[in-house]
């Protein structure tokens, strides 16, 4: 009995901790989740486990969960705080390396999945990137009755829309290229038309696991920021492109093939209200597996 628990668990182990290092934002957390769901697994009786998939992703979905529910863990600032998958046993499993997983992993789509209540982000995970179904997400977050409901708010969210500010797709594309325009240029007035007034640019930490520097408030600040890194982009040569990954706004900088840096945004009906700066050597190379380099030499795409 004890053999075939080891196995399953092994064989469903990169799946669940795609869950736990998604739901929890670092690597630690979550191998503290599977070291517990494990425990729990081995104590389950065989005869009441129909589907031991199912079984240990409820496990392991309740217990971040009751771990996102702590005080001190709603106080942490989840972007930039990732520890590093170096602390992986060796011979272990790297998940990033899991193609099944490779969505769930994206280095754009963790920096926003922070603006999801706990809830709302294990009900997007398991339903938009693991693909459960409504039946059995409901069953895991015991929400029986509104999972669509939350599924549409965490959507909204992470599309950065407002009920009162919704964004269509031909203003994202108008307010992206107003923002590229503007930030290449120089322009500071221009660009500060672009956002909002109290925008906010996060910037991630220069690696997994270091101190994220503090949020840059206002526009009056944000704007100097955005033209001196711009500056920076085009003294190296760099080109620019535009993309989206499961409906987040982003901003491509390579340098000689190379991701150098991206910025991913949250609107607000015709303007950019938070930006996301990242610049951390692994979040960037998860980015380019699906991003790659814009052919032929340094450009700027509008």
């Amino acid at each position: 009995m004890i053999d075939t628990q080891v196995e399953s668990f092994s064989q469903h182990r990169p799946l669940l901790f795609g869950i736990a290092w998604r739901m929890l934002g670092n690597a630690t957390d979550a191998e503290d989740i599977l070291q517990e769901a494990f425990l729990r697994w081995q104590r389950s009786v065989e005869s009441d486990v129909r589907s031991p998939k199912a079984f240990l992703v409820t496990i392991v979905t309740r217990l971040c969960l009751n771990h996102l529910d702590l005080a001190r863990v709603k106080k942490e600032q989840l972007f930039g705080t990732n520890a590093s998958l170096e602390c992986l046993r060796s011979g272990e499993e790297n998940p990033a390396d899991d193609a099944d997983l490779a969505d769930a992993l994206d280095a754009a789509f963790s920096v926003v999945l922070k603006c999801l209540s706990p809830v709302e982000r294990a009900v997007f995970l398991l339903r938009e990137v693991f693909e459960c179904d409504y039946i059995e997400v409901a069953r895991i977050v015991e929400k029986s009755d509104n999972c669509r409901q939350i599924l549409r708010r965490a959507r909204e969210r992470i599309a950065g829309r407002d009920p009162r500010f919704e964004v269509t797709l031909e203003q994202q594309e108008s307010v992206l290229q107003e923002f590229l325009s503007a930030t290449t240029s120089g322009d500071l007035d221009r660009l500060a038309e672009a956002l909002v007034g109290d925008v906010t640019l996060v910037c991630d930490s220069e690696n997994l696991g270091a101190t994220a520097p503090p949020p840059i408030e206002g526009a009056a600040a944000v704007c100097p920021f955005l033209i001196n890194k711009a500056r920076e982009w085009m003294s190296s040569g760099a080109s620019l492109r535009r993309t989206a990954i499961r409906e987040v706004p982003l901003l491509l900088a390579y340098c000689a093939g190379r991701l150098m840096n991206a910025l991913a945004f949250v609107l607000r009906g015709a303007q950019v209200r938070t930006i996301y700066l990242i610049t951390c050597p692994v979040r960037l190379r998860s980015l380019s597996a699906q991003c790659p380099a814009p052919d032929g030499g340094p450009s700027t795409e509008f």
